[in-house]
């Protein structure tokens, strides 16, 4: 079974609930949400081993390519600490959604997310609110 936290605490940045993680190899891609979804891009962007669709293969090949110039400044995935029992992250790049920030339990997926949009005139809106821990 996959740790799904030490993937993502060892991951160089996460984009939608993607963890990304350079090797030797070229880059690994995990799906968080579904830990059984991961595949293995060469360093030139080949597909060398997955178990994604293709669809989902071209989604993550946009991030890493939309995202990859972020790795050099160390950009933060989530606080490494809890906040009143969650952890805070966010994603750089989200096509479907505006802004948003995630407050997560320990299992770091959507499904254990809440969503909080912040509006022009700073009011906050939550979506997919959870039980408190």
């Amino acid at each position: 079974m996959i740790d799904v936290k030490k993937v993502a605490d060892e991951a160089d940045m996460i984009v939608n609930g993607y963890a990304f993680t350079q090797n030797e190899e070229g880059c690994r891609v995990l799906n968080l949400n579904r830990p059984d979804k991961a595949t293995v891009f060469s360093k030139t962007g080949e597909v060398l081993e997955t178990s994604m669709d293709d669809i989902e293969i071209q989604i993550v090949k946009s991030y890493l390519e939309k995202n990859k110039n972020l790795w050099r400044d160390g950009m933060p995935k989530y606080y490494e600490f809890k906040i009143a029992g969650y952890y805070l992250y966010f994603t750089s790049h989200c096509v479907i959604e505006c802004m948003h920030v995630h407050a997560s339990d320990r299992k770091l997926t959507e499904s254990g997310s809440a969503k909080f949009f912040v509006r022009e005139n700073g009011d906050t809106v939550l979506q997919n609110s959870m039980p408190m821990v």
